[in-house]
């Protein structure tokens, strides 16, 4: 049974009827299988290239926090050289070829055992194995010692990053 509507607009009194409308229906157009396998594979590609950006940026980061790690490890050696007074130790902390190698070790002979810590303030690397590093020197119980910031460079030779001239 079908019912209709009549709609009043206007001032009360007005006696007129609304005007029925009705929603226009567009043709659907009817897209080819072709289009749709060109419409998917552009998904499928888009998502590979972000999936693949991912995964160069995931290998990137841990490649940086592995020569972080690195480099840090090498500060801890540094210091454990400084406090055991061990020449050796400290020396296998040092470039070869480096020219200022010999004035370190001089300096290191020179004050003999001392407390003293590392801490990585900000670390530049320049292609393909050199890294500037930002490092804070503390010497003396934590607290009370006197500090003295620092820019180093160190080189990456083999699995170790050794302390070098800056270039």
């Amino acid at each position: 049974m079908p019912s209709s509507i009549d709609w009043r607009v206007g001032p009360t009194g007005e006696e007129r009827l609304a005007t029925e409308t009705r929603p226009t229906v567009l043709p659907q157009k009817r897209v080819g299988w072709p289009w749709k396998l060109l419409l998917a594979g552009f998904y499928g590609a888009a998502l590979l290239g972000a999936a693949a950006f991912g995964f160069q940026v995931g290998r990137i980061q841990d490649a940086r926090d592995a020569n972080l790690a690195g480099i840090e490890n090498q500060l801890r050696i540094e210091t454990v050289a400084w406090s055991s007074g061990d020449r050796e130790l400290f020396e296998s902390t040092l470039d070869p070829s480096a020219a200022a190698t010999a004035e370190l070790l001089e300096e290191f002979s020179a004050s003999g055992p001392a407390e003293l810590r590392y801490e990585v303030l900000g670390i530049e690397y320049t292609p393909p194995d050199l890294a500037h590093v930002r490092v804070r020197v503390v010497w003396g119980a934590a607290g009370t010692g006197s500090t003295r910031d620092e820019t180093r460079t160190y080189r990456r030779l083999g699995r170790s990053w050794l302390r070098s001239d800056p270039r």
